[in-house]
């Protein structure tokens, strides 16, 4: 037997008996027994759930969105959109919600929110405790206070951290901007003797760089105007030299002692964009672009150098570890989020290469191999 519920659900239901638990999609309640499922988009309801699509006012009232002449639309689309709940606060990833009719109000509710109208409204709960919308000087739009889960197979990171969002966020769903709530108070206003600009009467102040205007970062050499990129346009900057740091270069720093320069090198990853800057400086070895390849670069004298053209050794051995590492690509060893370097024991990225151990699990990062052999 199936079930169609068109006008609120691209997609046909099919009535299952389960064996297992599973979440219902519009209440968030736990199905056991028997359900229905849509196989395209996999989401679970309860039958009763199902029934309540059937019959959606297209425009409805609701108590926690009292303003004269806002009404809540029924928003129907053909693939899923990400909006954050102004009931629940969750990022809730959906093709069927409510939205205000008004363009400059931007207040959404799931299904399951905007049909609980007798629940208690939020500031009941204690949620009067934290500001929904904030004015954070990282970004020039205001940030929306959510909770955050994953959302099927989609991952967000935080800006600051670069680490999945977990718990409570703040967020700009225009930019895709978003920040964990003990991250927001971590992003110096001002660095002092950065390593690639250790000019201690120069500090680098966070700035948003003018869209009418091309900037490049002094480090890696992209596009940081607002329009591109993906510091969206925030940048430290050194107003007495015109030294420019994107939002993402400002956390790196030189750790790579190698025979093919006399300075400390800094790891970069692929280059997503290509600039003439970045074309007008190639790898000193191969003379070739750095685009969509990893590299290493001395920012002091604008060197680059690919990885594959600096003879990293495919092998390598550490002298507290037994075994030899093998050369690694991007790696995470599980979906913890958490990620060391057994070497050091200091957090490793894991978009960066590293040396591994397949026996005993043992990770490190590449300077720490390479610059005590």
């Amino acid at each position: 037997m199936d079930i169609n519920v068109a006008c609120t659900h691209e997609h046909s239901l099919l009535s299952f008996s389960i064996m297992e638990v599973e979440t219902c999609g519009l209440c968030g309640e736990n199905i056991s027994k028997s359900a229905y499922n849509c196989r395209s988009c996999d989401v679970w309801l309860h039958k009763s759930c199902a029934s309540k699509l059937l019959n959606l006012p297209l425009e409805i009232s609701h108590p926690l969105h009292q303003q004269p002449h806002h009404q809540l639309e029924l928003t129907l689309l053909d693939g899923l959109v990400v909006f954050i709940c102004d009931k629940c606060f969750y990022m809730c990833s959906e093709s069927r919600y409510y939205s205000c009719s008004s363009s400059s109000c931007n207040f959404n509710l799931d299904l399951a929110c905007a049909l609980s109208v007798n629940d208690d409204p939020p500031h009941v709960q204690g949620w009067t405790k934290k500001r929904t919308l904030i004015q954070h000087y990282s970004h020039i739009h205001k940030l929306k206070f959510f909770k955050y889960t994953k959302l099927k197979k989609y991952e967000y990171a935080c800006n600051w951290c670069e680490k999945p969002l977990s718990d409570v966020c703040y967020g700009c769903r225009k930019c895709d901007f978003y920040l964990h709530d003990s991250c927001k108070d971590k992003i110096p206003r001002t660095i002092y003797d950065h390593p690639f600009h250790p000019y201690n009467s120069h500090p680098l102040r966070l700035h948003h760089n003018s869209a009418t205007k091309t900037y490049y970062c002094n480090a890696c050499r992209a596009d940081i105007s607002s329009a591109s990129g993906s510091s969206l346009g925030l940048a430290y900057w050194c107003q007495i030299c015109d030294f420019r740091l994107d939002f993402n270069c400002a956390k790196f720093s030189p750790t790579l002692k190698h025979e093919c320069h006399d300075h400390l090198l800094t790891y970069f990853p692929p280059y997503i964009q290509t600039t003439d800057r970045l074309e007008s400086s190639p790898c000193k070895v191969c003379h070739n672009h750095l685009w969509r390849a990893d590299s290493y670069r001395c920012v002091q004298c604008d060197v680059n150098f690919h990885l594959r053209c600096m003879s990293i050794p495919s092998s390598a051995k550490h002298r507290y570890h037994m075994h030899p590492l093998g050369f690694k690509g991007v790696f995470k060893e599980d979906d913890s989020g958490e990620y060391y370097c057994d070497a050091c024991e200091e957090e490793r990225d894991p978009k960066h290469p590293i040396y591994y151990c397949e026996e005993c699990k043992f990770i490190a990062h590449i300077e720490c191999l390479l610059n005590h052999e």
